[in-house]
């Protein structure tokens, strides 16, 4: 006599023993679905750490900018408490920011009034580099020695 089981029943043999007609089919991803997944997932964070690199090297020059930018500044500061009139045309130097050298050079022009001049100061991470990191320009006004006016 044979016994009938349901037909919602899992069988109780492993599924290698069963034979191939009464095998349940084993749902799951085929070997092409997972290349493509992790293609994609390969191409996604190789954007994205080329999206993080590109952040940092921006940083840097921000930072490096940032510090050229003080440099300038603090020339122009310097110039602009001198006595020397008219300000040194091509005049060079080198100051120490953020534990590194800089290099500057100053270029005066002449305005239309006599008493003023724009002076450009131009930062560089070396002395002899072609293209500067920052130029910041500014205007400098000669002043007449107290007690001393035209009224």
């Amino acid at each position: 006599m044979k016994l009938l089981t349901p037909p919602n029943t899992v069988p109780t043999a492993p599924l290698n023993r069963l034979p191939i007609t009464t095998r349940k089919k084993v749902n799951g991803f085929t070997l092409v679905e997972m290349l493509l997944a992790l293609a994609i997932f390969a191409y996604a964070s190789a954007s994205i750490l080329n999206v993080v690199s590109q952040s940092a090297s921006n940083i840097g020059l921000l930072q490096q900018m940032t510090f050229a930018s003080w440099v300038a500044q603090n020339r122009l500061t310097e110039l602009q408490v001198e006595t020397t009139w008219p300000p040194k045309q091509n005049h060079k130097g080198e100051a120490e920011m953020a534990g590194l050298k800089w290099f500057w050079r100053q270029q005066v022009v002449e305005t239309a009034d006599p008493r003023m001049r724009a002076v450009t100061v131009s930062v560089y991470e070396f002395e002899d580099s072609k293209s500067s990191i920052y130029d910041l320009e500014t205007y400098v006004v000669q002043y007449e020695p107290r007690g001393k006016s035209d009224d």
